[in-house]
């Protein structure tokens, strides 16, 4: 299945120079950041600080390992290590801020800017596009949860479940609980993300692209997950420290 990324329409380089940051960060509704080979952030425009939630002032001289896990902080540090020594941009697929986010990193011309790093191009990923399904792209493993990070390991399950569409019933049996456990979750999901219906679940769910996720890729994606909001956020040393209370109304 042949599938071209929505960043294949971007005149996107083979090796970034400042002139060609600078006209992809002017692209509306395009997230982009230099980041040097420590992961320290040199520039970013706008839209990455809205989407970072902190102005650009505070974002210069960050580090993942400022306001991630060190599992998240890890795993991207690795790409970009692959990306600066194979002078090759890479595709994938994270789950950040609590919303699918397709990106491009692409490796800093060194000598137009002086030091190894990398360009990142981010954008939400467009609801429907078949990424995964088509096999092109790598999904990161580790996430940031934004406002989801309130729901616990087990809602956020089902919640996944229910953006499916399937039924109280069979997310019970698919996860062996009862009935009333996962009704506790929809409850419990509508109270934290104030929503009142099914369908407004589903929508929720759909804006923030997580039908584009397989359910082993959610899965985990819980167990590695972030448990912040962004640049600011508490950090967890060990990855997630949600655990999920025992069912006390689970069937034998």
């Amino acid at each position: 299945m042949q599938f071209n990324s929505p960043l294949d329409t971007m005149d996107t380089p083979f090796a970034a120079t400042p002139q060609a940051a600078a006209v992809l960060a002017s692209v509306p509704g395009l997230a982009a950041v230099v980041r040097d080979d420590e992961q320290r952030v040199v520039s970013c425009n706008d839209a990455y600080s809205a989407a970072s939630r902190r102005p650009i002032a505070e974002l210069i001289g960050t580090r993942h390992s400022d306001y991630e896990t060190n599992a998240f902080t890890a795993e991207r540090r690795d790409l970009m290590r692959a990306v600066i020594d194979q002078n090759t941009p890479r595709d994938f697929l994270q789950f950040w801020d609590g919303r699918a986010w397709l990106c491009r990193l692409i490796p800093l011309d060194h000598a137009a800017f002086g030091f190894p790093g990398t360009l990142s191009v981010i954008m939400q990923a467009p609801m429907g596009t078949a990424l995964v399904e088509a096999g092109t792209i790598h999904v990161l493993r580790t996430a940031n949860f934004g406002e989801l990070s309130t729901l616990t390991p087990a809602e956020k399950r089902s919640f996944f479940d229910l953006a499916m569409g399937r039924s109280n019933n069979e997310i019970a049996e698919r996860h062996e609980r009862s009935v009333r456990t996962i009704e506790c979750h929809v409850r419990a999901i509508h109270e934290k993300l104030g929503t009142s219906s099914r369908s407004a679940i589903v929508r929720d769910a759909s804006e923030r692209g997580i039908q584009l996720f397989t359910k082993e890729q959610w899965l985990t994606m819980i167990g590695k997950g972030s448990l912040g909001r962004g640049p600011g956020a508490r950090k967890d040393p060990v990855g997630s420290s949600e655990i999920e209370p025992k069912d006390s109304t689970q069937t034998a």
